[in-house]
């Protein structure tokens, strides 16, 4: 297959969305297929180089978004492509001519109704018309997890749940921090996002003062609440300079809030990280890759408001109970490794160019 792969994210940002679509991309390749990225983004910061690898359409300002997305979609509508794979975002203008002309698979990784609820008025109104025009003329809907599955069931077409994996050739399981130590937890914000919870790890971190608690990825006028003198806080790094910080970490903390987001499950590349680098965690949610199981290494909280408060002492238990140990790669790499992922979703967009097109709902 020719595959055009078409997004909106910040191209110049060393992040796990960046990582995930060029760990997509170079499966892709590797299995034979020819992959051309196309990502419209703002432009980086004076010195900073591109991470994502692709046709990047830059914008300096908001007013001339809307240009940079045409070109980038006309670009890819002319890239001679069989199928597009479409990263689901706020295109403006929407991505319907792209979608009339080339069959194309749409990847959701967030609640599409969610973010539209967060916005202003006339734009919660585009945004209800751009994903009107992706529901009805895409061919077929990849989610990261069941959960997001309910979100495109509605339009009628082929949905399939790949979650989210990891190159688990690009990290290694980090070593045990040294015992009689503090207990630490670590915790990698990436892009603030009301799921993460943020109230909450601090909350956590001020009802079990012996313990430390490292946040990456926050300066500390983005936390939304006071913290507690055992919390460490750093603002965004690149991977080689917060390994180090997980390296010595007994425990990671995935998204705590998911409930904000109406959701009760996910694949969150942050734990598939975590799990990588051989940290158990606890999170506040149900993780896709392990329904159904009880691994030593996850401590699933339910996904309620009050779920950090009512469990400190659950997770202090668990904490002591994993200290000094990490997660063999054996445990989880058919859970989370992102070949067998990319094989699978690859297996999918095949199958989907091989019905007949069916368009639901109106635009």
């Amino acid at each position: 297959m020719k595959i055009a792969y078409v997004c909106y994210w910040d191209a110049f940002a060393s992040d796990g969305v960046v990582a995930k679509i060029n760990t997509q991309v170079d499966a892709w390749r590797e299995a034979g297929h020819r992959v051309e990225v196309f990502c419209v983004s703002p432009e980086g910061s004076d010195g900073t180089g591109q991470a994502l690898e692709g046709r990047v359409f830059t914008y300096s300002r908001a007013l001339r978004r809307p240009a940079a997305t045409r070109r980038m979609l006309r670009a890819a509508r002319r890239s001679g492509a069989n199928v597009a794979y479409l990263r689901y975002d706020h295109f403006v203008p929407t991505p319907g001519r792209l979608l009339r002309a080339v069959p194309t698979v749409v990847e959701l990784n967030a609640p599409a109704s969610f973010s539209r609820r967060r916005r202003k008025l006339p734009v919660r109104a585009f945004s209800e018309v751009n994903h009107r025009v992706i529901g009805r003329w895409a061919r077929a809907f990849v989610t990261v997890s069941h959960s997001l599955r309910k979100e495109v069931e509605q339009h009628g077409k082929p949905v399939v749940v790949v979650a989210n994996g990891v190159d688990l050739g690009s990290r290694e399981a980090l070593p045990p921090p040294p015992p009689g130590g503090r207990v630490r937890f670590a915790f990698l914000a990436g892009a603030r996002a009301p799921w993460h919870g943020l109230d909450k790890i601090v909350g956590l971190a001020a009802a079990m003062p012996d313990c430390d608690f490292t946040l990456v990825g926050l300066e500390p006028d983005q936390l939304e609440a006071r913290y507690s003198a055992n919390v460490e806080t750093h603002g965004r790094l690149s991977r080689a300079e917060y390994e180090p910080l997980l390296s010595r970490s007994d425990v990671a903390i995935g998204s705590m809030a998911m409930d904000r987001a109406g959701l009760d499950e996910g694949s969150t590349l942050k734990v598939g990280e975590y799990l990588a680098y051989g940290l158990p965690v606890v999170l506040g949610y149900q993780e896709t890759r392990f329904m159904g199981e009880d691994p030593w290494f996850l401590l699933c909280l339910p996904t309620t408001e009050d779920n950090v408060s009512t469990h400190v002492e659950q997770v202090r238990a668990f904490a002591e109970g994993v200290r000094g140990s990490r997660v063999g790669r054996e445990e989880i790499a058919d859970a989370i490794g992102a070949q067998a992922k990319e094989a699978d979703r690859l297996d999918f967009i095949a199958e989907v160019l091989q019905r007949p097109v069916a368009h639901a709902g109106s635009a």
